[in-house]
């Protein structure tokens, strides 16, 4: 009978750690999505994250084995518009090596800023989703969705 009350405890206990772990897991990073004009029909999307002190995500290209989860930035209705480049970051990411991975690894911390330009004639909004995977040094989230909608003038 203690054995089984002893397994119950466990098995509530992992229950309620996953879950507060991933009700947490979106409350670690922060995002901000905006549109900026660059000039006339020149836009720049800004997608910026900021992340709680010992958390990163990584980069868009996460590097290693193939088996992290790359940070992506999709638009999923563009209507009339053309984009002038690729998404870039304004801080570099760090690299390193783990002896679990093969290969180096490529993540954000604290926060980083990515940015996008593109032209359009038309008002619109823009419906994206940023996709992204939020680690520390003990333990990795499951991949996230932030939605967004942002008007461009």
């Amino acid at each position: 009978m203690m054995k089984k009350i002893l397994v119950l405890f466990l098995l509530l206990s992992a229950l309620a750690i996953k879950s507060q772990a991933q009700a947490n897991a979106k409350d670690v990073v922060k995002w901000k999505v905006s549109v900026q004009a660059v000039s006339e029909n020149t836009y720049q999307l800004i997608a910026e994250a900021k992340m709680q002190d010992g958390f990163h995500i990584w980069a868009l290209d996460a590097g290693g084995d193939g088996s992290l989860i790359n940070t992506e930035l999709l638009i999923h209705n563009p209507q009339k518009i053309e984009w002038k480049d690729n998404w870039t970051s304004n801080v570099a990411p760090k690299t390193e090596k783990y002896d679990y991975i093969d290969g180096a690894v490529h993540y954000y911390e604290r926060g980083v800023r990515f940015t996008r330009t593109f032209t359009t004639t038309q008002k619109q909004v823009l419906q994206g989703s940023i996709r992204y995977q939020t680690c520390n040094e003990a333990m990795c989230f499951p991949p996230q969705d932030y939605a967004f909608e942002i008007s461009v003038p």
